[in-house]
This record gives structure tokens, C-alpha cells and sequence, in this order.
């Protein structure tokens, strides 16, 4: 029940910070390999995973 409830939460949080980490990657190649190597899988995980617990797979 609780996952009904924060996963969307989550999941748009996720999104919002993918998009912010998406632009400042557009910056430069400094910036896109300094976010591809830290925070880009971090992010990218987590959103995955509530979103394949939000369908069912």
C-alpha cells in the first residue's frame, strides 16, 4: 500500500533530477563525464527499479 503512495513520489522526484543532471551534462564534456561516472547511475538505478515495481515487472 505504501509503495501505491511514495513510488510516484519517487518517481517524479527521479525524473525531475534526471532532467536537471540531463542539462547540466549538455554544459560541457568535463561536466557530462564528471555526472556519467557518479551521479548518473545512482540516480538512474533507483528510477528504474520503482518503475518496474510500479508495472509489475
Amino acid at each position: 500500500m505504501l509503495m501505491n503512495t511514495s513510488d510516484p513520489m519517487r518517481i517524479a522526484m527521479r525524473t525531475a533530477s534526471l532532467g536537471a543532471v540531463d542539462a547540466a551534462m549538455l554544459g560541457g564534456n568535463r561536466t557530462r563525464l564528471q555526472y556519467a561516472d557518479k551521479q548518473k547511475p545512482r540516480i538512474d538505478n533507483a528510477w528504474k527499479k520503482w518503475i518496474g515495481g510500479e508495472f509489475g515487472v
